[in-house]
């Protein structure tokens, strides 16, 4: 089983959040071997507590290892402007953008898919976005299984992921049910 787990879970492991005990028995299980887990590269670009951006892709490293995920698979998401850090994502192709398109138009219906050019607040509101539709992204690209997510929106979107290729959504407690 490959699991990738999404930026709030990253967050659960390192402050010990609620979801912690769940997460631990996930990490557990990868560390012993038994299952794959990956978290996906873009994570690194979300804003932090207090609207910041991390100032180079090892702060996300460092976060990574400070939740005990030192050495786990990272995957690349699409390269944006401004976005990613280049070294971390890849180049896109034409069929890789209207994958991407898709996802953002099940997971937000109605809202900007390309970046917006006025206020800062939009721009915070559209990178976050970016970021989920981009964890959707690269476990499809990448042929995993299963995210891991505690964020209701992915959960109730799941039936309009499911057909662009994503093949589940998990909240950590069924995850970690699953694994064991």
């Amino acid at each position: 089983m490959k699991l990738v787990i999404d930026t709030n879970c990253i967050i659960d492991l390192e402050i010990r959040g609620k979801n912690y005990g769940h997460l631990m028995k996930i990490v557990s299980k990868w560390k012993s071997g038994d299952i794959d887990l990956g978290v996906v590269a873009i994570s690194a670009s979300e804003n932090q507590k207090g609207g910041w951006l991390s100032n180079s892709f090892g702060d996300f490293q460092r976060k990574l290892i400070n939740a005990g995920l030192q050495g786990v698979e990272i995957l690349s998401p699409m390269a944006f402007w401004d976005v990613t850090y280049y070294d971390q994502a890849l180049w896109s192709d034409v069929k890789m953008k209207e994958l991407d398109k898709n996802i953002h138009k099940a997971l937000f219906p109605g809202s900007h898919i390309e970046f917006p050019n006025d206020d800062d607040s939009m721009k915070r509101k559209w990178r976050n976005k970016k970021c989920d539709v981009q964890i959707v992204w690269a476990i499809i690209y990448h042929k995993w299984d299963v995210l891991v997510t505690s964020d209701d929106n992915f959960h109730e979107k799941e039936k309009y992921l499911l057909p662009l290729g994503l093949k589940n959504v998990l909240y950590p407690f069924e995850a970690a049910n699953r694994v064991n």
